[in-house]
């Protein structure tokens, strides 16, 4: 079932703004999913579709520019709702992002860290606001639309 205008907007206007605090992740890429997800959620998420997390430092929060990239992925990727989530983290507010060994090798960086998860693992890290490889690596990551697999 396709959005309407007004639906679009309000899911546009709530997309990847996550913000950490006390272990948990808001959850901002479904306004009406509740307002706080834990990493549980988002690994578990994984097995349905593949989920992208901004991990950025607490002094500085989610990059605007990386919002924006997200936002326009999320309108230019089909059926997005089904294939794709974005998430930012805070690792010093989320001990299990914190202990991840890809958040740990790049602590001490301020590159953004983005950490692509599917299936219940990580799949991938992208460091640095490398748009085209991280989006190069979301479209291997991301489930199939029905009949993309089947041979023609």
């Amino acid at each position: 079932m396709a959005l309407s205008k007004e639906q679009m907007a309000k899911k546009l206007a709530t997309l990847v703004q996550p913000v950490a605090f006390d272990g948990v992740v808001a959850d901002a890429s479904d306004p009406d999913a509740g307002p706080v997800r834990n990493w549980a959620y988002w690994v578990a998420l994984s097995h349905e579709v593949a989920v992208v997390v901004e991990v950025h430092k607490g002094w500085c929060g989610p990059s605007p520019i990386v919002l924006s990239v997200f936002q326009k992925w999320y309108l230019d990727i089909d059926e997005a709702d089904s294939r794709v989530a974005f998430a930012g983290a805070d690792p010093e507010g989320v001990a299990a992002v914190r202990d991840i060994k890809e958040v740990k090798a790049n602590e001490k960086n301020c590159m953004p860290l983005f950490v692509v998860l599917r299936s219940g693992h990580i799949a991938g890290r992208v460091v640095g606001l490398n748009a085209p490889g991280l989006r190069d690596f979301l479209d291997l990551s991301m489930p199939e639309l029905p009949g993309e697999g089947d041979a023609a």
